[in-house]
């Protein structure tokens, strides 16, 4: 094992122990690594420390006596960022599903259905849980014209325009649908992890 390695493994452990007391002294790090048989002196902890607390991962409490103590940052403010970063990706993909779906010639109405469902997909879990039942009632309906549609050129009929007109119908209240709930819920989202 390398010297590297050893170092990345002694600082996930004094990240791990962190997580299991909460706010340690360098000291008591010491310590607690020197008995999970880690032969380290204080000196070493305390650079592990500042190196992890320049990275973020650990932050100064204040002192409680003489014994400044550590724990572990809070992983909301990272969790806010991404958020963030996620939604603005999500209002953007919106924007544009929303332009292609608002076009005039309809040419553009397959691509913004696909894309609304293909957005749906990329939501995190939770969220497409609340979402299931939405999404699941706009794609049948848009999966039932289609079904109509297809069963109609199987018979040969000719004028097809009308089940086609339906099926871009069902597919513009699918994205609409689709939207106005992920939007709602997005707002929802962005709200608790604000708070």
């Amino acid at each position: 094992m390398s010297r590297y390695d050893r170092i990345q493994q002694r600082r996930e452990l004094e990240i791990e122990l962190l997580r299991q007391y909460g706010a340690l002294s360098s000291a008591q790090l010491t310590k607690l690594l020197n008995e999970e048989g880690v032969r380290v002196n204080k000196r070493t902890v305390e650079r592990d420390i500042e190196e992890l607390r320049v990275q973020g991962i650990v932050k100064a409490n204040p002192p409680i006596g003489r014994e400044q103590t550590y724990s572990l940052e809070k992983q909301k403010k990272q969790r806010v960022k991404l958020s963030r970063y996620f939604l603005n990706k999500v209002w953007k993909e919106i924007d544009e599903i929303i332009e292609l779906a608002s076009d005039q010639s309809g040419l553009f109405i397959d691509e913004a259905y696909n894309r609304t469902v293909f957005l749906y997909e990329k939501l995190p879990k939770p969220l497409r849980k609340e979402l299931q039942h939405t999404k699941e009632n706009a794609t049948n309906l848009v999966s039932d014209k289609i079904g109509k549609y297809e069963a109609s050129l199987k018979q040969g009929k000719r004028n097809l325009a009308q089940e086609y007109a339906e099926i871009q119908a069902a597919k513009i209240k699918a994205i609409r649908k689709l939207i106005r709930e992920i939007s709602t819920l997005l707002h929802q989202y962005y709200s608790e992890t604000e708070t």
